[in-house]
């Protein structure tokens, strides 16, 4: 299936962490995905209008600046692997 993209619509984005584990009930962890999150908004040049963290997946509602920044690009950017702590 092929993904369409409208310029000027909001996405809404669910995705899980690794085997589904609760990986943010950990603060630490928490807080390191938030901070990742607040330094790609101008980096990509995308809205965010709200999210949700929950132990074991992440809700986003945002808007990707078309056709530079797809929501491919930010979910990569988001999910790369993050140093070992």
């Amino acid at each position: 299936m092929q993904r369409r993209e409208l310029k000027g619509t909001a996405r809404f984005l669910t995705f899980s962490c690794f085997r589904r584990l609760p990986l943010f009930s950990n603060d630490k962890i928490k807080q390191l995905f938030l901070d990742r999150l607040k330094a790609l908004r101008p980096v990509l040049h995308f809205q965010l209008y709200a999210w949700v963290i929950m132990p074991e997946h992440v809700h986003l509602l945002l808007m990707p600046q078309l056709p530079r920044f797809p929501v491919s690009t930010i979910m990569h950017r988001l999910k790369r692997p993050w140093p070992k702590w």
